[in-house]
């Protein structure tokens, strides 16, 4: 999308991100329950950065694409 300046794909993107975070946020909430059913406490932490880290590249996704849409970055060259 990008690369053809799609910017109505891109937008779509930003939505699509919010329903990805979400939904990860949901299956580390299954996950994390499970686990501890499970397991010991020891080794969730792995999961638990693995997750956030994630999470926080889609919000970084999600900025980057609104930024990029309304003109305060300029990526092309």
């Amino acid at each position: 999308a990008y690369d053809n300046d799609d910017r109505d794909m891109l937008g779509a993107m930003i939505s699509e991100c919010d329903i990805i975070i979400e939904k990860l946020k949901a299956v580390k909430t299954a996950h994390k329950k499970s686990w501890f059913v499970y397991n010991k406490a020891f080794g969730w932490e792995v999961h638990d950065i693995r997750y956030g880290g994630l999470i926080s590249r889609f919000e970084t996704v999600k900025e980057r694409i609104t930024d990029y849409l309304s003109g305060n970055i300029h990526l092309r060259f």
